[in-house]
């Protein structure tokens, strides 16, 4: 868990990094001075820098204004081997699939197949639910449809849907997406950090994100 807090100076930023590299350094002595740097974003247009000492990540946020800066105190980069990790027990393989709610099913499979070019995968039952529903292939993940009433509000939704819930898909090239939103008629928002990111609904108003990473 990050803490994170105003910096109110230069002077005690820079006395919070000694610290912890300080703690780098009694960690692992030779090998402290080896260090990554990254850069993070969080669909918000925040962006982090964190760097990587031995054995400890140490995170900033990139703010314009100095004064409005955030320091996240430094945290483990490598899991402690005494922790105990419910993962063990249990054997956390990777995401299965993600269910989208929709109200017409024709209609988000036309949206779907025809303009995201997903396909159904007809190994999966759609007949033993009580209700309709479709199950489309994303790489080896699915989405599951959902022909269901959907409890969230279809309006006053963010206009950028990376402030919204939203399911993200890997993709080679955002460039020829945004070709094939654009002759369809679909909006969308970039990703606020410049990376190469696009956002856009479906027919229910479910949040998309279609990204290169």
């Amino acid at each position: 868990m990050w803490e994170n807090r105003p910096r109110n100076s230069d002077n005690e930023s820079q006395e919070d990094n000694n610290d912890i590299e300080g703690n780098a350094n009694e960690n692992n002595e030779d090998n402290a001075n080896k260090r990554d740097h990254e850069d993070y974003d969080d669909n918000e247009g925040n962006l982090y820098w964190v760097t990587k000492y031995s054995g400890w990540c140490v995170v900033n946020q990139i703010d314009k204004n100095p004064d409005e800066q955030q320091l996240f105190h430094g945290f483990p980069s490598q899991p402690n081997p005494n922790h105990h990790s419910p993962t063990q027990d249990y054997g956390l393989v990777s995401l299965h699939h993600v269910g989208i709610l929709c109200e017409n099913l024709e209609r988000s499979l036309d949206f779907y197949q025809n303009i995201l070019g997903l396909e159904i995968n007809e190994a999966r039952p759609d007949d033993k639910l009580p209700y309709r529903g479709a199950w489309l292939r994303v790489g080896s993940e699915m989405i599951h449809l959902m022909e269901l009433p959907n409890p969230d509000p279809l309006t006053g939704r963010p206009e950028h849907g990376g402030r919204d819930r939203h399911t993200c898909v890997e993709i080679r090239d955002v460039s020829k997406l945004k070709a094939i939103l654009d002759e369809a008629g679909i909006p969308y928002t970039l990703s606020k950090s410049g990376r190469p990111a696009i956002f856009f609904r479906d027919p229910d108003e479910n949040a998309l994100e279609f990204a290169q990473f």
